[in-house]
């Protein structure tokens, strides 16, 4: 109950006026100096949302609503829409960033933004359209229980076929299984990295924020079939943390802590954020295993350059000392020879010696089997 009423609270403000300014600059560009643009656009087919408000606010702790900017009549026919940001107001309060369309005093659809609002750039919210919007019902309905969900992997969590069940109906109890799901999910995944990756988990999460934020323009930028870019989400959230020097095997014992998380709770909802979670697991366990034969590889080679080296070092011995040897002309000279032959040899032997101890008994062995040839040789 509390997070129907929650929601249904979320849906009758997000109707309220709001104050608007103006913007009749080019799409895309930064509106002034001291302001900041954010552009975004409707994703799919039409959805009547041509003269719609744009407005941006913060999801902040308790489900309250912080408003950072509004513009009416904002969205254009063919639904892309602009409208100028304070970044004082954009970068000050606690909680993610929200961008709502609202038009006839309904929402059409809403958006989380990643990207940092800075003075005199632009930044891109994600395309709105179902799983955008779900996205956002799922965390408006965590922060409206208290949680502090991290919007990023409540963007990575939720996919299309999980917003389908959610959208457009705003079904409260799916809604209310998908945070409960989200949220278990991204506490198992966090707990497991306190546990070997503590230091590093703040810089993961900006990582992760930013890989976030450069997916999400690119997915605004992309001019008709987006899929290419969406089939690349779980490999650059991937990367972010291993960019932040988390450990691909610590990562894949993370996203299967998520997992199991999630599969305590059972339903659809669940299993569709054990679905993402265990591709989490399995990108990072393949990043994890290629590392591991790549150092394998790595270390093979080091081996057999160290074979070689002793080989050769064997073979210049060798013929040192049939040249030694042949110019020798006293038993002192013999023995000269055969000393300085011996040494080489045993610095062949330990030279081998750094590869294994097999190998270098191999190579001592060898150096014996030489010089006993040049004694039956004279």
């Amino acid at each position: 109950m509390k997070r129907t009423l929650h929601h249904a609270l979320w849906l009758l403000t997000a109707s309220l006026p709001l104050a608007g300014c103006a913007a009749d600059s080019t799409l895309g560009e930064p509106i002034g100096k001291e302001s900041a643009t954010l552009v975004g656009r409707v994703g799919g087919a039409d959805s009547g949302a041509s003269g719609a408000t744009v407005k941006l606010w913060r999801a902040a702790p308790g489900g309250q609503r912080e408003v950072v900017a509004s513009e009416d009549g904002a969205v254009h026919d063919d639904g892309s829409f602009q409208i100028g940001v304070d970044p004082a107001r954009a970068g000050g309060g606690s909680g993610p960033l929200v961008v709502e369309l609202v038009k006839d005093g309904k929402t059409i659809g809403a958006a989380l933004v990643a990207a940092t609002i800075e003075a005199g750039k632009t930044a891109y919210a994600k395309p709105i359209d179902v799983e955008s919007s779900a996205e956002v019902d799922v965390l408006v309905s965590l922060t409206a229980d208290g949680a502090t969900p991290d919007a990023a992997l409540v963007e990575l969590l939720i996919d299309r076929d999980l917003a389908l069940t959610i959208e457009p109906s705003h079904d409260a109890a799916k809604i209310a299984a998908a945070a409960k799901a989200t949220l278990a999910a991204s506490a198992a995944l966090e707990a497991s990295l306190a546990g070997t990756a503590k230091s590093k988990l703040g810089e993961a999460k900006s990582k992760l924020e930013a890989t976030v934020a450069k997916l999400d323009a690119e997915l605004y930028q992309a001019k008709g079939d987006a899929s290419a870019i969406v089939a690349t989400e779980v490999d650059a959230a991937v990367q972010a943390y291993l960019d932040a020097g988390v450990k691909a095997r610590d990562l894949a014992a993370a996203a299967d802590a998520a997992v199991t998380a999630t599969v305590k709770l059972g339903g659809s909802a669940e299993s569709g954020i054990e679905a993402k979670a265990g591709e989490l697991r399995a990108r990072a366990l393949e990043k994890a295993i290629a590392a591991e034969n790549a150092a394998g590889a790595a270390a093979m080679s080091l081996e057999d350059a160290l074979v070689v080296k002793a080989e050769a070092t064997l073979g210049a011995a060798k013929a040192k000392l049939e040249a030694d040897l042949g110019k020798a002309e006293s038993v002192l000279a013999i023995a000269e020879a055969y000393a300085s032959f011996f040494a080489e040899a045993h610095a062949a032997a330990n030279v081998a010696a750094l590869v294994a101890v097999g190998a270098s008994q191999a190579q001592a062995d060898a150096a014996l089997a030489i010089a006993a040839d040049v004694l039956a040789a004279k």
